[in-house]
Order: C-alpha cells, then sequence, then structure tokens
C-alpha cells in the first residue's frame, strides 16, 4: 500500500544526511588541503594528514548535535563569533536603588 511522506524537501541528501552545497565544501576543503596545506606536513606524516583531513571535513559537515537544525562547521562558526564582554549594570539603576532605600 502507498504511504503519504510526513515531509517534502527540494534538497538533494546523499546518505541521508549531506546535502550538495556541503558535499562541494567537503570537496574543496580536501582539494585545497591536499594541494597546499600537504606541502607543508612533514613528508612521512602526509598521507595520515591527507586522511585525517578528508575525515574531518566529512565530520564538520555532520548535523550538530548540540543544536539542531545546523552543521557542526556552523555551531563551530557562531562559538567563534559568540560576544565575550562583560556587562555591567547601568548607573541608573544603581540610582534607583539608593533612592528606594532612603
Amino acid at each position: 500500500m502507498f504511504t503519504r511522506p510526513d515531509q517534502i524537501s527540494d534538497e538533494i541528501k546523499f546518505r541521508g544526511v549531506y546535502t550538495l552545497p556541503d558535499l562541494a565544501i567537503a570537496v574543496i576543503i580536501v582539494v585545497f588541503g591536499m594541494g597546499n596545506l600537504a606541502d607543508m606536513v612533514y613528508p612521512p606524516l602526509r598521507l595520515f594528514f591527507r586522511i585525517y583531513l578528508g575525515v574531518f571535513s566529512l565530520i564538520w559537515m555532520l548535523p550538530s548535535p548540540v543544536t539542531p537544525g545546523t552543521k557542526n562547521i556552523q555551531t563551530m562558526i557562531e562559538l567563534l563569533k559568540r560576544d565575550t564582554t562583560f556587562y555591567s549594570p547601568d548607573s541608573l539603576y544603581d540610582m534607583e536603588d539608593e533612592l528606594d532605600d532612603h
């Protein structure tokens, strides 16, 4: 019997996880890494670096367990852009507290 799908999407997914832009970004990372970055690595370790780069680029494109609906790379970028400023209360609130005490 025919079952009606719950969600209809126009995204092309590979293995149900990676979209076409995710794979394009992973390929760009790997191509850049295999060429320019691999030349900077100690020669006996280049094979391990290339394997690590390929696996790590695919892990970056997986959905994030911390924030659903985003990828691991997007979560990492948000963590790096996080506001680390310490805020202190305005002097207006201090003055209101002093007036309330009297």
